[in-house]
């Protein structure tokens, strides 16, 4: 008995024993974890607040210290909205305890603000502690400051949805903004205007001034467009020089009609308020919603082509979107497309016209003149693509190919003894290029210097005169380099002697709209004749497009003018097919019929009263046809030349006697005609046409012998 008694004794103390010993070691774990614990409040990177169940705060780590630059003792028994920075309301609060009370938890993000008065964002966790029936714990809350992050991210979003030197949305978030500006207008039935604006000549004041007033311009202008358009509207840069604003909220089309007319004005003030002075304008493209109901991206498409048809037309224009317009330029973009994919499979070939003096007949040069050989159309005259591509990059690669071609030619002419000079048609876009004359130098080298006196460059009237410093230029460079310049189509654009004087070209080439109207129409004659004048004055050579029968050349050389080209001499042609009308062609005066002595200075007037009676002619000839209803004044007291016959009867008596006889026929058979047309017998009236037509030529011929007559007097 007491054996056992002993034994259950020990027992109990064995265990007594065990439990102290577990016990001690539970409480060393304990102890550890809690250590552990301890460590990872302390160094945890986020802040943490422990709160009471009246959510007074009896615990922060340091990391909170850190992030609001308050010491535990500062904040104790204190409730957190000391940290409160006042940008969130009451309500906010109110919903955020309502998650609390309903889920345990809250998260999200709030502004604070730190001891020195600085608002930060902060992403928080806040968790209710209830669960674990902690004595004093209430709630505890997880606090990172994330202003840095967010501050990069707003970077980031400013760099991908604003410009960076303006500081306007750029077109991903003009697109966006247009997009809920179309849903708002549909719904309350709103008109919305689209605008894309191009500021013209920006790159010349870019090149000219440097890219400071350049970039001061740009900035002004964004200025000036947020102001003139106002809080309904929404301005964005897209482009270099390209803007794109949204307006909304438009009554009508004549509020938006002062609005853009405030715009060009408000562009241009941009110019004037610089340190130098700039002509600044605009070109402008509208669309308009409810009348198109094209997506947000298609709207801004459709005004950018709407910009390019008021490109299209000049300086500071502004064109409406139309659907017509759309078509027309879709037209375009297939045509770029074809003509890049001709030059890649060398559809594209020189044509050649040949240049004559025509006092000595001999051949002078040629001009060279792109064709297209389509697959599928045939030969392609250059107006059917020319014009849809001269203000691409397109205009640039057929330019520089020309250029190529033109020397192999020269070269190829050269090694034949064939000194003709060859001229060639260049686009102001080319001239425009910074690299055009030391790109035109290089490839000079490589085929030859000595060929630079016999290549010309031909640039349009209108094109020199688009930036005329420049172009002023690039002909000095081209001068030294030791090529000439001709300016083409003279006449067709804005001609004056400032022109004349200040363009150092050598060589003025005559419209053809005017040489082959001429004979008829005694303006063109004036025009032609001026001309001639003009340069004779500026010590320009002059040369005549468009001579297509030998009076054209006859009546040229007795203006003064000894070159031409034209169908009256030959078509354009290829190389080969110019050789062989090189080799029969006769080297000879052109379609001279008269004495020498008449192809001088004389008196102008005389052709010009030629050519209103050819006018007479012509206008007779339509009247018996039908062509007009009224008949043509054929009575010879109305007829100015009586007054250049008395002028000069007394030198030349017998000539005005007999031109006062062809001219009374000449005038007395044209009344017979009309006469015939009038009583109905209109059939008798063309077949005696003939007839008048014979009466004209005497007359012209008598005209020419009074005219060589003066000349010799007058030298």
């Amino acid at each position: 008995m007491l054996i056992t008694l002993f034994v259950i004794t020990l027992l109990f103390l064995v265990m007594a024993i065990a439990a102290v010993i577990w016990q001690r070691r539970h409480l060393v774990k304990i102890k550890a974890d809690q250590r552990v614990y301890e460590v990872l409040f302390e160094r945890l990177r986020e802040g943490v607040i422990f709160t009471d169940k009246e959510r007074n705060i009896v615990r922060t780590n340091p990391a909170f210290s850190k992030i609001t630059g308050y010491e535990f003792a500062e904040v104790m028994n204190k409730n957190p909205n000391v940290l409160s920075s006042g940008m969130q309301d009451a309500s906010f609060y109110q919903k955020v305890w309502d998650a609390i009370n309903q889920q345990g938890f809250w998260e999200g993000r709030l502004w604070n603000r730190n001891k020195s008065g600085e608002a930060y964002l902060q992403k928080t966790s806040i968790i209710d502690l209830a669960s674990l029936n902690h004595p004093k714990l209430g709630f505890m809350a997880i606090q990172s400051d994330i202003t840095s992050l967010v501050t990069h991210e707003q970077e980031l979003n400013k760099l991908l949805h604003y410009d960076a030197l303006t500081g306007l949305p750029n077109r991903l978030q003009l697109t966006k903004h247009l997009e809920v500006v179309l849903k708002n207008a549909q719904a309350n039935s709103d008109m919305v205007a689209v605008l894309f604006i191009d500021l013209d000549g920006f790159k010349t004041i870019n090149d000219k001034f440097g890219h400071e007033v350049g970039d001061k311009v740009l900035i002004q202008t964004a200025q000036a467009l947020k102001t003139t358009l106002g809080e309904h509207a929404i301005v964005s840069r897209v482009g270099g020089d390209e803007f794109v604003a949204v307006i909304s909220h438009l009554k009508n089309e004549h509020l938006l009609n002062n609005l853009l007319n405030r715009v060009q004005r408000s562009i241009s003030e941009v110019g004037y308020s610089q340190d130098v002075l700039l002509e600044l304008s605009a070109s402008i493209g509208v669309t308009l919603t409810p009348e198109n109901q094209s997506e947000a991206e298609q709207l801004i498409r459709h005004a950018d082509l709407a910009m390019y048809q008021a490109k299209q037309a000049g300086v500071g224009f502004i064109r409406f979107f139309d659907l017509d317009e759309d078509r027309e330029t879709k037209h375009y973009r297939r045509i770029w497309l074809e003509v890049e994919n001709g030059f890649k499979e060398g559809e594209f070939e020189l044509f050649y016209q040949p240049k004559i003096n025509m006092r000595t007949g001999e051949i002078v040069g040629a001009e060279a003149l792109i064709r297209w050989h389509h697959p599928q159309k045939g030969l392609v005259m250059p107006d059917s693509f020319l014009p849809f591509i001269e203000r691409s990059y397109l205009s640039e690669t057929l330019d520089k190919w020309v250029i190529v071609q033109a020397l192999n030619q020269l070269s190829e002419w050269r090694s034949m003894g064939l000194e003709w000079q060859l001229s060639i048609n260049i686009t102001s876009r080319s001239l425009q290029q910074a690299h055009f004359v030391s790109n035109l130098a290089k490839r000079l080298k490589e085929y030859g210097t000595e060929l630079a006196p016999y290549l010309e460059i031909e640039v349009l009237e209108t094109s020199a005169l688009e930036d005329m410093e420049h172009v002023i230029a690039v002909i000095g460079q081209c001068h030294a380099l030791g090529i000439s310049f001709a300016l083409d189509d003279f006449g067709t654009g804005y001609s004056s002697l400032q022109y004349l004087r200040d363009l150092p070209v050598d060589i003025i080439k005559i419209d053809q709209s005017f040489v082959r109207k001429m004979l008829h129409d005694p303006n063109d004659l004036s025009i032609v004749g001026g001309v001639i004048s003009l340069c004779r004055v500026f010590n320009r050579q002059v040369i005549a497009e468009g001579v297509e029968t030998a009076e054209h050349g006859e009546v040229l050389l007795l203006l003064g003018c000894d070159f031409a080209q034209g169908y009256g001499i030959a078509r354009p042609m290829d190389a080969g097919a110019l050789m062989v009308w090189q080799a029969q062609w006769q080297v000879k005066p052109f379609g001279l019929v008269h004495n020498q002595a008449m192809f001088g200075r004389g008196d102008t007037s005389l052709l010009r009263a030629e050519v209103i009676h050819r006018l007479c002619v012509d206008q007779v000839e339509d009247y018996i046809l039908g062509k007009h209803e009224a008949a043509p004044d054929v009575n010879s007291k109305q007829c100015d030349l009586g007054k250049w016959l008395g002028h000069y009867s007394l030198k030349h008596d017998q000539i005005c006697h007999e031109l006062k006889q062809v001219h009374s026929e000449l005038l007395f058979t044209a009344a017979e005609l009309i006469k015939l047309c009038q009583k109905g017998q209109q059939s008798a009236a063309q077949d005696q046409l003939p007839k008048l037509f014979n009466r004209r030529d005497g007359f012209i011929k008598v005209m020419r012998k009074l005219h060589n007559a003066v000349v010799n007097i007058t030298e």
